[in-house]
């Protein structure tokens, strides 16, 4: 009988974000755009700075954009998944005492131990928890740099297109680093998890 562990719950939840999707919180500030704008309003703000000073890299833009959003639609649906077979696995879990598979004393002892072993996990989950943080921290730092380097050069009284361009480069790459932070935490849970022989 495999374990019941409610601590999956808690490392699913690493993979929802309770921002915006990161290329969508960018436009917004890069453009001063108003809060209360949509987000293709955003977008297609930035666009059209792409379109004016840095054509050529807006196939690589609007990539990152649909890429980030896939990742997060994508973990969202698994997440909804997941639950439903969590509801389903405590259900059978329950329906297996009820009709003697094991006694009430067995099924106790195998939810004390795995709330014990949730003890560590919990912390593991958190230390990934706080790396993936400092990590999206870092790049969201590097971020704010770049928006204030292009402010400053949209706002010059003569600008330089190609520095315009190259910081539009730059900011584009970072997006790039900030899904492959998205990446590499997710594949860190699910390692994680992976070597547990549980399941809620």
């Amino acid at each position: 009988m495999k374990k019941v562990m409610v601590l999956l719950l808690v490392a699913l939840m690493m993979f929802s974000t309770t921002a915006m999707v990161f290329a969508e919180e960018t436009t917004t500030e890069v453009t001063n755009e108003r809060p209360e704008r949509t987000n293709e309003e955003k977008r297609a703000a930035v666009t059209e700075l792409y379109v004016t000073y840095f054509a050529e890299g807006l196939d690589a833009f609007n990539e990152v954009i649909e890429a980030h959003k896939s990742f997060h639609e994508s973990t969202r649906t698994e997440r909804e998944l997941f639950k439903a077979d969590v509801l389903a696995a405590r259900e059978a879990f329950k329906e297996s005492v009820k009709a003697g598979d094991m006694t009430r004393e067995e099924a106790k002892v195998i939810l004390e131990e795995a709330k014990a072993e949730n003890v560590a996990v919990k912390a593991e989950v958190e230390a990934i928890r706080l790396l993936k943080q400092a990590d999206v921290e870092a790049n969201k730092a590097e971020m704010q740099v770049a928006r204030e380097s292009l402010r400053a050069a949209l706002e010059s009284e003569v600008i330089d297109n190609a520095l315009v361009a190259s910081i539009l480069n730059q900011m584009t790459g970072l997006m790039n680093n900030h899904l492959d932070i998205d990446y590499l935490y997710y594949d860190m849970i699910h390692e994680l998890f992976d070597t547990q022989d549980n399941i809620i």
